[in-house]
């Protein structure tokens, strides 16, 4: 019976922490990612209620991130307003979220800052290609890049989370 009662405590608690906790946990574990289709893959309506309920403790947010961060955000939504979703095609949903937050300059999460710094590892794509030095909007890699703030945003989140890190110990 103590063994139900604490998978019940368990199943609860994970139940609390929502979509982010669980994705987090699972790459923690070194599994890979579920994919669209997978069984595990969260719907929808599931990535919605993540993506609205992503409450930000005020003590735990920053909004310090460098104006430019959020000049390049606009520009990449900028370039959606004026071609459309049919010619830019960069980005995930995520990557649009950032975009959305960094332009309006809303506070971001430590979490937030985690992703941004983590994000580095794209750099190698931030550059315009030179075959789309004229439409620049066309290139993946560098509006996936303006998208999580190029790189003031990316270099501000890394010094950031360094910062966090160094607090918490």
């Amino acid at each position: 019976m103590k063994h139900i009662k604490l998978f019940e405590e368990f199943l609860e608690e994970k139940a609390k922490k929502g979509l982010w906790a669980n994705i987090h946990a699972k790459r923690k574990r070194g599994e890979k990612p579920a994919k669209p289709g997978d069984e595990d893959y969260p719907d929808e309506k599931a990535w919605k209620a993540a993506q609205e309920s992503e409450s930000i403790d005020e003590a735990e947010s920053y909004t310090d991130y460098p104006a430019a961060a959020s000049k390049n955000a606009q520009k990449a939504l900028d370039w959606r307003e004026k071609y459309g979703r049919d010619e830019i095609t960069a980005g995930t949903p995520v990557g649009w979220q950032r975009a959305n937050q960094l332009a309006k300059k809303e506070p971001i999460s430590a979490d937030v800052v985690s992703r941004m710094a983590q994000f580095n590892r794209h750099r190698k794509n931030s550059k315009i290609s030179a075959d789309n030095k004229d439409t620049p909007w066309k290139d993946k890699g560098h509006v996936a890049w303006l998208l999580w703030g190029g790189d003031e945003g990316v270099d501000w989140a890394m010094k950031k989370a360094d910062e966090i890190r160094n607090d918490k110990e």
